[in-house]
């Protein structure tokens, strides 16, 4: 059996950590995965095939939430095409199970549903606006045999999604135990490699940043703690989004402004440039 990821970041996020993590308890059950990105900037291509996953690169268009005309036009304009690479690929490889993310690329669930393969769709936040939800659920019931939601209040905020009874299948990402079990040894060697000292309480996240991920409310609310408990410091680990500079721009002045008392490089640290932290992503604490 053959399982089709379809993922329209080319930055490494949840969707590719869910392939890889997944790929060889499933190969354990009988199935290959296989996963299809945009032919776009990232680290996804390289940390899969890292894993042992296979990769391969397409034109794929996604939605994007803005108001430049530019970029819905090129959406459109080769939306046809991208549909027919998909269906291509699907048939070339055989595969038996297409899943894609997100409500704004439904490409690959049309490519799916023409080749005969069983179609997965998740719905992993709430980011589309409203009306973008409402106009497209239509589609998502209609082309999905499974509509998988992160949790019953996400799938509660897309219309129509908890009336597809079995169809509909709520998850919360698991967590090996056995793999984030405490370990002295290991918390060390991550607290030193992000430049924390022994007496600090660290709070920190782990996820790229863009603006989905709230990173600006986490800055302030630590900011706002440091006034009475000046040993807490913030370590914010994950790649930079390339299509939200605006965002990361944001980010950066408010650690410049908010989070001055931290000592000196720590910048570096809190987001990662240049250092430890991105060259080394499995770091855990």
């Amino acid at each position: 059996m053959r399982l089709l990821y379809v993922i329209g970041g080319p930055v490494f996020g949840g969707a590719h950590n869910q392939a890889a993590r997944l790929g060889p308890l499933l190969e354990a059950k009988g199935w290959e995965s296989m996963v299809v990105l945009p032919d776009e900037e990232g680290d996804a291509v390289e940390r899969l095939r890292v894993e042992g996953i296979e990769v391969m690169v397409t034109p794929l268009d996604r939605l994007r939430m803005t108001a430049d005309l530019r970029s819905q036009a090129r959406f459109v304009s080769r939306f046809r095409y991208q549909v027919r690479g998909l269906r291509r690929l699907v048939r070339e490889l055989d595969a038996d199970l297409v899943q894609l993310t997100g409500l704004t690329l439904p490409q690959p669930a049309i490519a799916g549903r023409r080749e005969g393969a069983a179609v997965v769709w998740q719905l992993l936040d709430t980011r589309p606006p409203r009306l973008l939800r409402r106009m497209l659920m239509p589609v998502v019931t209609r082309l999905a045999d499974t509509v998988m939601s992160t949790g019953v209040e996400v799938a509660r905020q897309y219309p129509g999604a908890l009336e597809l009874g079995d169809r509909l299948v709520p998850f919360v990402p698991p967590v090996d135990p056995d793999e984030f079990r405490p370990d002295q040894q290991r918390r060390q060697i991550a607290r030193s490699a992000l430049g924390v000292r022994d007496r600090s309480v660290v709070v920190g996240t782990v996820g790229n940043r863009n603006p989905q991920k709230g990173h600006e409310y986490l800055i302030r609310a630590v900011s706002s703690l440091r006034r009475d408990y000046p040993e807490v410091v913030l370590r914010v680990l994950g790649s930079v989004s390339p299509v939200h500079p605006a965002y990361e721009a944001g980010l950066q002045r408010d650690a410049l402004t908010l989070l001055l008392g931290f000592a000196t490089g720590v910048l570096s640290a809190l987001f990662g440039i240049g250092g430890a932290i991105v060259s080394n992503p499995g770091l855990r604490a």
